[in-house]
């Protein structure tokens, strides 16, 4: 039996939290807030999903996209993604540090290791070739 993938994050306090879960229940808000928070949530964020892919291929499949679909219309990929203006006072529309768009893309290339995400990825404009 696979053992259940664990997402270790860091908060503002720079406390690690441990949490187990499936990756569909965090909101496309939350997942970019724990992305653009630090390097390391990139890297565990990354190797959570990775290792859901083992157990439920499709729904990682669909949360990567989801995601993907969101922050392409709403923020524009530069330094501290600002919001776009037509989606100000969104979920989205937070202060996040800079350079959170170095930190995603950072995300995505581990992510693309898997040839199917790596290719939801690009298919976004989002990857290398």
């Amino acid at each position: 039996m696979k053992s259940v993938p664990k997402l270790v994050i860091f908060n503002r306090s720079k406390y690690a939290f441990e949490v187990v879960m499936e990756p569909s229940v965090l909101r496309p808000e939350e997942t970019l807030k724990i992305l653009t928070y630090c390097i390391q949530n990139c890297d565990a964020f990354a190797e959570f999903l990775l290792d859901s892919w083992l157990r439920q291929p499709e729904r990682v499949r669909k949360f990567v996209a989801d995601f993907l679909i969101k922050i392409r219309t709403e923020l524009v990929f530069q330094n501290d993604m600002p919001i776009k203006s037509k989606f100000a006072g969104s979920p989205l529309d937070f202060q996040r540090p800079s350079p959170s768009a170095h930190r995603l893309f950072h995300f995505f290339d581990l992510l693309s290791v898997n040839e199917t995400l790596g290719r939801i990825i690009r298919d976004h404009g989002l990857g290398g070739s």
